[in-house]
């Protein structure tokens, strides 16, 4: 396996543990506020060290979140109400932001700094 393979793997599973940590706390905390955080920061993260196809991050990380809400309602019997399952989606807005902000903020910086050449 070649080191960008590797390090594309490290990348996605990266993106499913930040996904799951979200997913947690909207079901254990249940504040939308803090879970839309919870996939912006590791969206933008991402797409900035990821630019290319920045929209993958936000469907790794925050399709986890629905995930989360519907296996705690269903699989683990917790209370939920239908809004709040819905709802759950909704970090997918902040999702995409993240992800994009990130890949245009790396296009940015390569655009201003430009790597220096060998003189050649």
């Amino acid at each position: 396996m070649s080191p960008p393979e590797r390090h594309a793997i490290f990348y996605f599973a990266l993106a499913i543990f930040f996904g799951a940590l979200a997913g947690f706390a909207e079901v254990k905390v249940g504040d939308l506020l803090l879970t839309a955080f919870l996939v912006l920061a590791p969206t933008m993260f991402l797409g900035t060290v990821r630019p290319r196809k920045p929209w993958r991050w936000t469907l790794l990380v925050a399709t986890c979140v629905p995930f989360a809400r519907i296996l705690a309602a269903f699989v683990l019997h917790q209370y939920t109400e239908h809004p709040q399952i819905y709802e759950s989606f909704l970090v997918f807005l902040p999702g995409v932001v993240g992800a994009y902000a990130g890949h245009f903020m790396r296009r940015f910086v390569e655009n201003v700094m430009p790597k220096k050449s060998n003189g050649n």
